[in-house]
């Protein structure tokens, strides 16, 4: 039973290919409670003195690991909740009220632009039937950004490049504000990168801040066919 648990948490790892701490741990939980559940079963059949002298501490390790397991999920949904109803009026548009609300999730959103400017940080959403519908924007003072975290992920079974950056607002942007990066991720490569933004205007550097008002932007890709695939998210700190 224990090499089964072991052999169905491996897989899973491997099919996902993440590299996310939370979900080696979530596997390592898993396989724990699954080993302590046989243990118990099979201490509880023998009757031996050792079954008795440690069923109580056995019973609640499992039980723990067993609701912590449970619960997980719930309390990731929660925070999600929490971060969307308190974290993220700046993306509303007063004008389209009805194409999304707080509740609704971020991964609604086909297409996240970025826009660098001298003076600002513009984010456009995208959303709807019609190309190039805006139905969120953010304005902020850019400069008091440090660098963006950004998630990639490639969801198909074949290689794929990437390119990310930011630029200001002009069809025709000055080199000294321009910056973008090129990625190869591999099949259902999932990788985090880190894009410093301290010498987009003549090499000067930003001041590092907390940013309270935006946490998290899910960016799509459209593919040749129409068809829409999540990149990863965009995480400003």
């Amino acid at each position: 039973m224990i090499l089964l648990a072991v052999a169905s948490k491996g897989f899973q790892f491997f099919v996902n290919r993440s590299t996310s701490w939370v979900d080696i741990v979530l596997n390592l939980q898993g396989i724990a409670v699954d080993w302590g559940l046989w243990r118990l079963f099979y201490l509880y059949q023998s009757k031996t003195e050792s079954f008795r002298q440690i069923q109580y501490p056995l019973i609640f390790v499992v039980v723990c690991l067993a609701t912590a397991h449970a619960i997980y999920p719930l309390l990731c949904a929660g925070r999600i909740w929490y971060h969307q109803t308190t974290e993220f009026p700046a993306i509303m548009n007063p004008t389209l009220p009805s194409v999304l609300s707080m509740t609704e999730s971020i991964s609604d959103f086909d297409e996240v632009t970025i826009n660098v400017s001298r003076d600002e940080l513009v984010i456009d959403i995208h959303h709807g039937s019609v190309p190039g519908t805006v139905i969120g924007h953010f304005l902020s003072d850019w400069r008091n950004y440090q660098h963006l975290v950004v998630t990639l992920h490639n969801p198909m079974n074949e290689p794929m490049g990437l390119n990310f950056g930011v630029r200001d607002g002009h069809s025709d942007p000055h080199p000294d504000y321009s910056f973008a990066r090129d990625f190869l991720l591999e099949e259902h490569e999932r990788r985090e990168v880190e894009l410093d933004l301290g010498d987009i205007v003549n090499g000067s550097r930003l001041h590092e801040i907390d940013l309270s008002d935006l946490q998290v932007l899910v960016i799509y890709r459209s593919d040749a066919t129409g068809g829409q695939f999540r990149l990863g998210e965009i995480k400003l700190r």
